[in-house]
């Protein structure tokens, strides 16, 4: 289909599952692309969290790995070179206080969770 020969009001405002409104535009070249379009873009909900007590924020729906990479992270936290384990800045891996599950970089933060290090197989 040649999307530079629709008329313009063919082309659809689409909405975002979080609320963002995108409008398609067509090159001349014939590429369609969405432009966001400005102010509609829903602010962050900011979840605070803790490991080994000390409290961190994240956007909510962040995975520890995204986090790791983010300004959020003021504990120097890492993902491993392997990309399998979110790490302290000791190489300490990270826990769930609840259930006790290994953080990995894939794993989403809870609100509220409360995470502790503990100590490596072989760290011994």
């Amino acid at each position: 289909m040649e999307y530079n020969k629709l008329p313009k009001e063919y082309l659809p405002e689409l909405t975002s599952p979080n609320g963002a409104k995108w409008v398609l535009s067509v090159a001349d070249d014939g590429t369609l692309s969405a432009v966001l379009v400005p102010g509609t873009m829903p602010e962050a909900v900011i979840i605070t969290f803790t490991i080994d007590g000390t409290s961190y924020q994240a956007e909510e729906g962040m995975s520890f790995g995204k986090w790791a990479e983010s300004d959020y992270n003021t504990g120097g936290f890492y993902v491993d070179s392997e990309n399998t384990a979110f790490c302290n800045s000791e190489g300490k891996t990270i826990q769930n206080s609840y259930n006790y599950y290994t953080v990995v970089p894939s794993s989403l933060i809870a609100d509220g969770g409360a995470y502790e290090t503990v100590e490596n197989a072989g760290d011994n």
